[in-house]
């Protein structure tokens, strides 16, 4: 048996017919960019998550990117971010041309409150919390910090887009929050799109602007500002659109796997947490292992079985960032680097796949 990490070609056919019909509908109309779908698709986005607004960008990064531009963070401030996270997190960042401030994590993944507290200082502008694998906690703590040492908060919510904590939503609590919907995402498209989430209406127009090359009308061609091209395509926010009506199923899916799995798998292992107050939408499902790591994805990749090693590296293991980031001691961080492991979890896995994928880690750690 031959399991894939992720096999996009397992995929609802009745949903992708209505979405290649919706498509055809679309292509005939002939408006291409940035129109009455993409907006549609913002207005969907702040019902489901609870905010004033929503600004559709060309990528997850650029999303990020634009969310820090928007709170004028400049050269010679400080953002702090968790030690370990995907590369984007600390590129937005260092494009602001701000000092990168690594801060320790948890063994769950994200930012060690009492860490972060110390590195605040007159330089720090903004926290990005990541909620990493869609896990969605300390925000409130966070918030009320923030608003007290008048710092901003960002979300960084690329893989959390449906995670709920209690009744709040991810993307809804932060001065700004960013999603990305690639294919590789629980809330997923067919090609780059990112969202940005805000309840402030300043920060909302900076964006707008800046998606556009920096005009403020497009009917004007006049730059305020020099910025990029981010805007977001018409046949994305099409797509994505008809992935609302299947996204509750998709995250129940995964919830199931993910319990079935804390149920089953050696506790010889750390496996997430469930919170029953909590909506996890499990992007990954990640395992520390230990220092059985390498040794355990060897035994699995002999069983067919792909997995994953997503961060092998702290920020500050990173060549090309060295210049952007302030040395500080992340022990924990250089520590879960080496002995965390993700395995398959998905909503198009069969049962007998879960069962084989429980069957083989546990006999591992029989021997």
């Amino acid at each position: 048996m031959k399991i894939r990490y992720l096999d996009l070609s397992r995929s609802n056919n009745k949903n992708l017919k209505k979405q290649i019909l919706n498509l055809k509908k679309f292509l005939l109309n002939g408006n291409l960019m940035m129109g009455k779908i993409v907006e549609k698709l913002e207005k969907k986005v702040c019902k489901y998550i609870g905010t004033k607004y929503c600004i559709a960008v060309s990528s997850g990064t650029n999303a990020l990117y634009l969310s820090l531009k928007s709170l004028g963070i400049k050269k010679n401030d400080e953002i702090i971010v968790p030690a370990i996270s995907w590369y984007s997190t600390f590129t937005a960042a260092a494009f602001t041309g701000a000092k990168i401030v690594p801060a320790d994590i948890d063994d769950d993944l994200i930012l060690n409150f009492e860490k972060l507290e110390k590195l605040v200082n007159k330089k720090t502008k903004a926290i990005i919390v990541v909620h990493f694998n869609g896990y969605f906690k300390n925000i409130d703590t966070l918030r009320k910090f923030c608003k007290k040492k008048n710092i901003y908060l960002v979300e960084d919510a690329a893989q959390a887009f449906g995670t709920k904590n209690k009744n709040k939503y991810a993307g809804s609590t932060s001065d700004v929050a960013a999603f990305s919907v690639n294919p590789m995402k629980v809330f997923s498209g067919f090609g780059e799109l990112g969202l940005v989430t805000t309840s402030q209406k300043s920060i909302y127009n900076k964006i707008k602007m800046y998606r556009y090359a920096g005009l403020k009308k497009k009917k004007e061609f006049e730059c305020f500002t020099p910025e990029l091209n981010h805007k977001a395509d018409e046949i994305q926010a099409i797509l994505i659109l008809e992935k609302f009506k299947t996204l509750k199923k998709i995250i129940k899916k995964r919830i199931e796997i993910a319990k079935y799995y804390n149920s089953n798998i050696t506790n010889k292992v750390t496996k997430p947490l469930y919170l029953s107050n909590f909506q996890h939408n499990y992007y990954n499902y990640t395992l520390n292992v230990g220092s059985q790591r390498n040794k355990l994805l060897k035994y699995l990749n002999k069983k067919k079985i792909e997995t994953k090693v997503q961060h092998t590296k702290t920020v500050l293991d990173h060549k090309g960032l060295i210049n952007f980031s302030i040395k500080k001691k992340i022990i924990n961080a250089d520590k879960l680097k080496k002995q965390i492991i993700s395995i398959p979890i998905h909503e198009n896995l069969k049962q007998k796949e879960i069962k084989y994928i429980v069957k083989s880690i546990n006999n591992f750690f029989a021997k």
